[in-house]
């Protein structure tokens, strides 16, 4: 049986090795990010380029489709070693560099598999050292939600470049947006709780705070899910509920009876 907590530690190392260590990139480190992230894949070589052609297919089952094929594998290691040049000369600034890497890189399709990964990481790595970036706002989080846009701007860029550039820009700046948004909910989330710390509030009100936070925030507090959350009676949920809008940290938006709703007051 496969180790899993040795393959998260691995994951881990990768994604530190990123964010901290902004030594300049090289062949060798590329390689161990690969065999770190693939190890729970036994069937593909991992940690060495591919010995073989690959194709990226589109489609299922018969209906699939050829949209592209990569670089003889013999070629890999002289690319490989002109993209490692190309890096580490910090021709543009980094976050036109991380656009222009991720596409050779998967241009290229160095691996088996995991090309795509690969790819992310670099460009996080190449926008961490920047220092025109947020260390924190990883565009790679803001392409996975755009996939199908994603590979479609890959596949549109085989001759110019300039819209992928432009869309993986953009999808930085909704990366450095994503991030400040986040970090200023943190904010108000730990005021929140320091404010509800000033109130004797029992083990059910504070279970169901942290649970709706963390979880649910967009979602309407009702008793009812009180009850579920917390396994109380309703009547007592009522009452928790109603104690929370008398400190100021829920405000009841009334609704009928049965359709009686609460809000978190999070200022």
């Amino acid at each position: 049986m496969k180790n899993t907590k040795s393959y998260y530690d691995g994951i881990t190392d990768v994604l530190l090795d990123t964010v901290t260590n902004h030594c300049e990139l090289s062949v060798d480190r590329i390689l161990s990010w690969h065999k770190k992230i693939m190890d729970e894949n036994p069937s593909i070589r991992k940690g060495s380029f591919r010995d073989g052609s690959v194709y990226v297919v589109s489609g299922k089952y018969k209906n699939t489709e050829i949209v592209y094929e990569a670089p003889p594998a013999a070629s890999v290691p002289t690319m490989m070693n002109d993209f490692i040049a190309f890096i580490n000369s910090h021709k543009y600034s980094d976050s036109v560099m991380a656009a222009v890497a991720h596409f050779f890189f998967v241009a290229v399709h160095p691996f088996e598999d995991g090309n795509g990964r690969i790819a992310r990481i670099i460009s996080d790595y190449l926008l961490s050292r920047s220092s025109d970036s947020l260390p924190a706002a990883f565009v790679s989080t803001e392409i996975k939600k755009k996939q199908s846009e994603y590979y479609g701007m890959l596949r549109a860029a085989s001759m110019d470049i300039t819209d992928w550039v432009v869309w993986f820009l953009e999808k930085m700046i909704d990366a450095y947006n994503a991030s400040i948004i986040k970090v200023h909910m943190s904010f108000k989330v730990r005021e929140f709780f320091q404010r509800a710390e000033r109130f004797n509030l029992n083990d059910r009100q504070m279970k169901f705070l942290k649970k709706i936070l963390n979880e649910d925030r967009e979602g309407k507090i009702t008793a009812k899910k009180f009850a579920v959350i917390t396994g109380c009676h309703p009547d007592t949920a009522n009452r928790d509920l109603k104690k929370l809008v008398d400190c100021g940290l829920l405000m009841k938006e009334e609704g009928g009876s049965k359709n009686t709703h609460y809000s978190i007051l999070l200022n």
